[in-house]
């Protein structure tokens, strides 16, 4: 067994995964015709070929506005959910933003919850959702977004997330947001210090008292606030293939990992990024020159920092350990960056 069969094997979990952005492209472009939705001068050939960030989020709302029919939204999800089954994830906590289609929140909802529910029948995957706040369309709408959340409760819902480019937003905007989601037993994440701005991600710790942080890779830059959450194990959703692209550097998640931080490795955007989990831990392993004993850590470090209850983290902790023990001693080591 080489290491690119062990990580296939080993059971998983994805923790920062948007659905919008999980959309196979050939799929795209189907709901878009199906739609009347004219996705030019994009190709199915250069739609997901983006060369920053700005220009990431801008090829993003063209997917987005594909989508209109509660069929799009329970078809993509479920295709989604099959890949990700397919790369021996056994859970996933996706991320997605009602403000960005035109379908109402009930109705995207009640479509994605079918979707889970039919994934969960047919793949075995469990999966559950994060709705997010667009920081670019401002801190009332976040605040309506989040009611809409609250009024419409469903178990499959259980946080809120805030997302999209950290300067059109600053935490503090947010706080209210979200302390009326914790206060309805929500959890809360932010993506923040996506890029380069270390007090945009400590104010996103301190001021929304967030569980986990998305991305986060702007900690390298600051000595004392990497130590403060090395102590603290606030876990990390970090996204090596997105880091390339947003951060410039996917080289931080390595500085990270050497640092001692609480790092998850997860997908963020696997259609963008013609990548998967799999994927994502083999690109890891090989900059960290980890083996199987550290693969299966980076594993059960995404189980602990899941929103699962404990008795179904145990359960997975133990596929985990059971699985490493069984086929650890097998595990060949060879380079597969160009993979």
């Amino acid at each position: 067994m080489d290491l690119r069969a062990f990580i296939a094997g080993l059971p998983k979990v994805d923790l920062h995964c948007h659905i919008a952005d999980a959309l196979p492209v050939a799929m795209l472009f189907d709901i878009a015709r199906a739609n009347g939705v004219s996705l030019a001068p994009y190709t199915q050939q250069t739609i997901y070929q983006s060369v920053d960030f700005e220009d990431y989020l801008e090829r993003l709302a063209v997917v987005c506005s594909a989508l209109s029919r509660p069929e799009d939204f329970r078809q993509l999800l479920f295709e989604a959910l099959r890949n990700m089954a397919g790369c021996n994830v056994r859970y996933c906590e996706l991320f997605f933003n009602p403000d960005d289609h035109s379908l109402a929140y009930p109705a995207m909802l009640e479509a994605y919850c079918d979707a889970i529910d039919a994934a969960e029948a047919n793949f075995g995957i469990r999966a559950r959702l994060i709705p997010s706040i667009n920081r670019a369309l401002g801190a009332a709408r976040g605040m309506a977004m989040v009611e809409d959340v609250i009024r419409h409760r469903h178990a499959h819902v259980i946080g809120i997330g805030l997302d999209n480019n950290e300067v059109l937003g600053q935490p503090g905007q947010y706080v209210e947001a979200f302390d009326r989601a914790r206060a309805h037993g929500l959890h809360v994440s932010a993506h923040a210090g996506e890029r380069f701005d270390t007090v945009e991600l400590r104010d996103a710790v301190d001021l929304l008292d967030i569980q986990r942080i998305d991305h986060g890779y702007a900690v390298v830059d600051d000595p004392n606030l990497m130590s403060r959450l090395r102590e603290s194990r606030i876990p990390f959703t970090a996204c090596w293939s997105s880091c390339e692209l947003v951060n410039g550097r996917a080289s931080a998640i390595t500085e990270m990992l050497r640092a001692g931080l609480n790092v998850t490795i997860n997908t963020d955007a696997p259609a963008s990024f013609s990548t998967d989990i799999n994927r994502e831990y083999l690109l890891v392993a090989e900059a960290m020159e980890f083996g199987a004993a550290e693969i299966s850590a980076i594993a059960r470090a995404g189980v602990l920092a899941s929103y699962m209850q404990e008795d179904d983290k145990r359960m997975l902790l133990a596929e985990i350990s059971a699985y490493t023990a069984q086929t650890s001693g097998r595990v060949e080591h060879h380079q597969y960056i160009s993979a």
